[in-house]
């Protein structure tokens, strides 16, 4: 059974408890991140029980009203405010765990914590949301994640290494210092995240997981898979030479390769492209203008440069050095045939709208277009999809890895009316200015573009003036709730939290990234979000499951209400609500009880 199972089984199972006493409600909180303490007095719940009971109970022990104790889950978590770029960092030794995160112009969960022991490093990646509410994807090779040390820090205690989407921070000396991170787009820095302060400490290593390198002689299973014929076995090693050869390869096009690995005690290394990866190199004496190599983690591309043949060797990496290396084989280049999507190759060129449910909004016929793409306003984007087929009628599948969709202007194009930014499978179009203008969309292929379609027009409108309860929250909501489905946990395994009795003594929070088990007696209870001791916002998204939530200290904006596109596996409500003076109020009480919520 999965941990989300595990966690959605003792929640059912502590409902089924709970269920002669009424609902059991669980909800979740979304605003910015804080590490601020919640104020919990802990010890309102010691004579309550004498306190109601005023049912006319006669001492024969019948007819008692006295309150059953309800409970409810409460998470607090981050939430994209529109014209912020959203920054976690994630420690991918711990499940990609949130380590810290930016609110504002500040970190949340500094110092970062490094062992000093340069076997013991940090793997760092990064969850970013774009300005328009977008999770960036970082590829490493469009979008990647870098890391620098902040201007006049002191670069003796750390060394640092990127990975393109992720980044090791090794400590190499006890001591203080300062790390920035920076989300880079193709070649230049789109934001720049403020300083972190780090701690190096000798205390704070931690069992990593790394296992003792495999050293050459402790390999016994080293097999070449071919990913182009459904992983087959194409080659092996047997002692100190090969059976079996590598695939033949042509020019321009390359081998896609994985491994399968075992050591001498019969255990599979896994390539999991963090600690173990697969390598190739040039064999002694090789011909290195004959192919070149490209590294994806669990397997490489060998790419055929020229006609000939030449040696490779394969590599065990781990950890940044090379544990194993494997006996030499041939590996040739044959010339290649013009067999790529060229012009006039593509039968079928269809512009998907990802907004609209991947609806065809424009299609090839012949040199011309039917159909148009949707306008854009001002400051938005259009997210399109493609749907493409060859002229033998076959997919091409826009995996971002071979293949992706690209777009470009057109001839003579003006070029300050939109932007472009690239996903792989998608393509985003972003209205700069008033106006309109021509563009073409690419069918890209290893680096160089193998189609280029006619030009078609986009308008760009003006952009319309939300006011603040009007905009939509759908981005925000589906990120919400893919966080809160991460962090849910099951009643027992949540802090407890004693449940407000009124609007003027209610639970303290004010924190993000962690699950509460709130406990009330009677219909309702009551839970403050301190905005002040958080740090600040200008709204906030509550999430509940099978409960209600009424602002009683603060403006509700707008509310939603059965969520059934499978964006939230727990989570049936979300209402955004603004401050009062820094501070939320919040009634939350069962589906069945008495609100204005519903």
């Amino acid at each position: 059974m999965s941990s989300d199972e595990r966690d959605h089984s003792i929640l059912t199972s502590r409902r089924k408890m709970l269920a002669a006493s009424g609902s059991a409600t669980m909800l979740a909180i979304a605003g910015c991140s804080s590490t601020s303490d919640d104020a919990d007095d802990g010890d309102d719940t010691g004579d309550q029980g004498d306190d109601h009971d005023d049912s006319g109970d006669d001492g024969t022990g019948e007819g008692s009203d006295e309150p059953e104790t309800q409970e409810a889950l409460l998470l607090i978590e981050n939430v994209t405010q529109e014209g912020e770029v959203e920054f976690n960092l994630l420690d991918r030794n711990d499940d990609e765990a949130v380590i810290a995160d930016i609110h504002g112009d500040h970190w949340h969960g500094e110092p970062l914590q490094v062992p000093d022991d340069p076997d013991d490093y940090l793997s760092l990646g990064a969850e970013i949301i774009d300005e328009a509410g977008d999770e960036v994807e970082l590829d490493g090779s469009h979008h990647g994640l870098e890391v620098d040390f902040a201007d006049g820090a002191s670069e003796e205690y750390l060394s640092l290494d990127e990975h393109g989407d992720h980044v090791h921070v090794i400590g190499e000396a006890e001591g203080e210092t300062e790390i920035l991170f920076r989300w880079v787009h193709d070649g230049h820095t789109e934001y720049e995240t403020p300083p972190l302060a780090v701690d190096v400490d000798h205390d704070h290593g931690h069992e990593n997981g790394h296992d003792e390198g495999h050293d050459n002689g402790e390999v016994e299973t080293f097999e070449i898979l071919d990913r182009n014929e459904d992983e087959e076995v194409t080659a092996y090693l047997h002692g100190d030479h090969w059976d079996g050869e590598l695939p033949e390869v042509e020019e321009g096009e390359h081998l896609s390769l994985g491994a399968y690995i075992e050591d001498d005690h019969g255990d599979e290394i896994e390539l999991d492209g963090d600690h173990y990866e697969l390598r190739v190199d040039y064999g002694n004496h090789a011909h290195e203008d004959v192919v070149s190599f490209d590294y994806h983690g669990d397997h490489v591309h060998i790419i055929g440069e020229e006609e000939g043949h030449t040696d490779v060797v394969f590599q065990l990496y781990h950890d940044d050095h090379v544990d194993y290396e494997t006996p030499a084989i041939e590996v040739e280049v044959g010339h290649g045939h013009d067999e790529g999507h060229d012009n006039g190759e593509v039968e079928t060129f269809e512009i998907l709208d990802r907004n609209e449910d991947e609806e065809v909004t424009a299609y090839l016929h012949g040199d011309h277009w039917h159909g148009a793409l949707p306008e854009v306003e001002e400051g938005e984007h259009l997210s399109l999809g493609a749907y493409i087929e060859d002229d033998h009628g076959d997919e091409i599948e826009l995996d971002g890895d071979h293949y992706e969709l690209r777009v470009d202007y057109g001839d003579h194009a003006h070029e300050d009316v939109v932007s472009f930014d690239y996903h792989g499978d998608h393509v985003h179009i972003i209205g700069e200015e008033e106006g309109h203008t021509d563009v073409v969309f690419e069918l890209y292929h290893d680096g160089h573009t193998e189609y280029t379609s006619p030009a078609t027009e986009v308008s760009v409108e003006h952009g319309h003036e939300h006011d603040d309860h009007g905009h939509g929250y759908e981005d925000d909501v589906e990120h919400a709730c893919l966080h809160f489905d991460d962090h849910h946990t099951g009643i027992d395994e949540a802090e407890p939290l004693d449940g407000g009795e009124s609007q003027d003594d209610p639970a303290v929070v004010a924190e993000t990234h962690n699950t509460y088990n709130v406990s009330f007696e009677g219909d309702s209870t009551y839970v403050m979000f301190d905005v002040a001791e958080y740090g600040g916002g200008e709204e906030f998204m509550f999430l509940s499951e099978e409960g209600q939530v009424e602002a009683i200290v603060g403006e509700k904006v707008e509310e939603g209400h059965d969520i059934e596109d499978g964006t939230c596996e727990y989570v049936d409500m979300w209402a955004v609500i603004e401050p009062d003076n820094d501070e939320i109020v919040i009634r939350l009480s069962p589906a069945n009880g008495d609100s204005d919520s519903y």
